[in-house]
């Protein structure tokens, strides 16, 4: 700017002041738009694809999982690498993606989520999971906050808790998932008396057998309600003792329940992980936001939500 423009500029204390009101508007405004976030979500175009076949062995994971699942995704364009591991039960792929723009990356994210859904119907086992896709990111990749539930004892009321929360977190607009470390499954043991068995002809797969056909889901038909048609199906689970001990064994003449031939309780499933607090069992909730989230304010949230859950 030449100096009797700008020497003129300043002269005229109308305009200067009428200048310095406007950058401060346009500031303010500009401010109050801006994201801010604690943490701001990096994108490092990594992808995590995580495909489950319980009782598997290694090889079988690589043969029947893995192999398939690179060929296909080798397919993708803009592929800087695969890596993979396979171990009992688990198949995990790692991709990593050329440095692209958003706009690409998401179009290469939609065309690795088709080939992967063309491999899940055409090449992988029944019997197999539908494999879990995770984007990587600062986000995903690390936890915005950690909950603890505690209590004296590990009990089923420590578990159902943690179900619960896990639950409704997980529908929250903000959240991306919850994982829950500490918890193990519930499950029904069944103590089989072999010589009632026996005395009645049976094996032990009979009353396999047995629990099996009673425990699966049935469709039950359908309801019109108003304009809609509503599918109604039966769980079939229970966590009742007493229900299992009222199944009829198959493959015998008269009538015979399980609990007649065996003990059965509730119990739990081997724990993956386990986890305390002070001293004390304790069920772990790692939360994750979802991108672009600001993490302040999910924070102000997700404390409210818990002041509701408790009070």
């Amino acid at each position: 700017m030449p100096s009797s423009l700008l020497q003129r500029f300043l002269q005229h204390h109308v305009l200067a002041n009428l200048t310095f009101i406007l950058v401060l508007v346009m500031g303010t405004l500009s401010y109050l738009a801006m994201p801010k976030e604690k943490d701001p979500t990096i994108n490092f175009n990594w992808i995590q694809i995580n495909t489950v076949l319980l009782d598997a062995s290694a090889e079988d994971i690589e043969k029947r999982i893995t192999q398939p699942m690179e060929e296909g995704i080798a397919k993708v364009s803009d592929i800087r690498f695969i890596s993979s591991s396979s171990r009992e039960s688990m198949s995990s792929i790692l991709v990593r993606f050329e440095d692209l723009s958003e706009r690409i990356f998401d179009k290469r994210l939609a065309d690795l989520r088709r080939e992967i859904q063309k491999i899940e119907n055409t090449r992988l086992p029944e019997e197999a999971e539908s494999p879990l896709i995770l984007e990587l990111t600062s986000s995903s990749a690390f936890p915005t906050a950690t909950l603890v539930l505690q209590s004296k004892a590990y009990d089923e009321t420590l578990r159902f808790y943690a179900q619960e929360l896990d639950k409704e977190m997980e529908r929250l607009s903000y959240i991306e998932r919850v994982d829950v470390l500490g918890s193990s499954d519930p499950e029904m043991i069944v103590n089989i008396n072999i010589e009632r068995l026996s005395g009645l002809g049976l094996s032990p797969s009979a009353v396999a057998q047995t629990i099996q056909s009673q425990f699966k889901d049935t469709t039950a038909g359908t309801l019109n309600v108003a304009d809609q048609q509503w599918l109604i199906s039966i769980k079939g689970t229970s966590h009742d003792p007493e229900y299992l001990a009222q199944l009829p064994l198959q493959g015998i003449e008269h009538q015979v329940m399980l609990g007649d031939i065996a003990q059965i309780y509730s119990g739990q499933d081997k724990f993956s992980t386990k986890a305390s607090y002070n001293g004390q069992p304790a069920i772990v909730l790692t939360v994750f936001k979802k991108d672009k989230v600001n993490t302040l304010q999910m924070i102000d949230d997700l404390r409210v939500f818990i002041a509701e859950k408790i009070g």
